[in-house]
């Protein structure tokens, strides 16, 4: 059984919230107890004004999008599809966006969206937004940040521990709505009885590392720890706009479903 909350916070730093993040409950057939649940989370960039629409229009967009498009019948590989033609369509829509009106030029957004169905998460994602994995003592992050201090480390230049504080830290390689084509990346994720997923922006990892993220949430035990998460990142001097969307495969089913904020 699924529970998915979420939280999104404009941080006490920001004048406005450049993110924005939606769950939604999709379509479900008569012979499948746990309906299927999208979840998008965005952080937008490109100034206070672009920042903030083209988050919204990315997380409209693929909300929309996945709706018309599930079936509870799809196998993987049609989810996948769906997932990636849904970021495809978001990124057209702020390119053209951009495009039309020179106040909002250059604009572009981070995107982790989600699917859950049955036992399984699928997962497509473009930016530095994160998706972890908790299962028991450990979290692993299951998505990869398109950054360049990444691709330094991948490369070999600095360490992981260099890139947590490096100059070049906020300098994303990907992002919806900078570029007229979009490469996303993707995977799947089990999601059984125990285990959960932890949604981000980066004003959330930037602040609560892996450990912390962990700790917080093996201490809520029941209750869902976004609260907890989003006031930690505060407490420790967030100064971004932080979003969480937490999702946990063992409680009974609780979808607090939510437009684009």
């Amino acid at each position: 059984m699924i529970k998915i909350t979420g939280r999104t916070e404009k941080g006490p730093v920001r004048a406005t919230n450049e993110d924005s993040y939606s769950i939604a409950a999709l379509e479900s057939a008569a012979y499948v107890q746990d309906p299927a649940y999208l979840a998008v989370v965005c952080d937008g960039m490109g100034g206070e004004n672009g920042g903030e629409v083209a988050s919204m229009l990315a997380v409209e967009q693929i909300t929309q999008t996945v709706r018309k498009s599930f079936r509870p019948d799809m196998g993987p590989n049609s989810v996948r599809d769906m997932l990636v033609s849904a970021i495809v369509s978001a990124n057209s829509v702020i390119y053209a966006k951009a495009h039309e009106d020179s106040d909002l030029y250059g604009m572009g957004t981070t995107v982790v969206a989600c699917v859950v169905m049955g036992d399984t998460a699928y997962i497509a994602n473009a930016g530095d937004s994160r998706a972890y994995y908790i299962s028991g003592g450990s979290i692993t992050q299951i998505t990869r940040d398109h950054t360049m201090v990444q691709m330094y480390v991948e490369q070999g230049k600095i360490s992981p521990d260099e890139a947590k504080n490096h100059p070049q830290k906020h300098l994303i390689t990907r992002a919806l709505g900078v570029e007229n084509e979009i490469q996303a990346d993707y995977c799947e994720q089990s999601l059984a009885e125990g285990q959960k997923l932890v949604i981000c922006t980066d004003g959330l990892s930037n602040y609560v590392n892996a450990p912390g993220i962990l700790e917080l949430v093996n201490r809520s035990r029941d209750e869902s720890p976004v609260d907890a998460l989003v006031d930690k990142a505060i407490q420790m001097g967030g100064s971004d706009n932080i979003t969480v969307v937490y999702i946990d495969g063992e409680q009974a089913v609780e979808v607090r479903e939510t437009p684009a904020s």
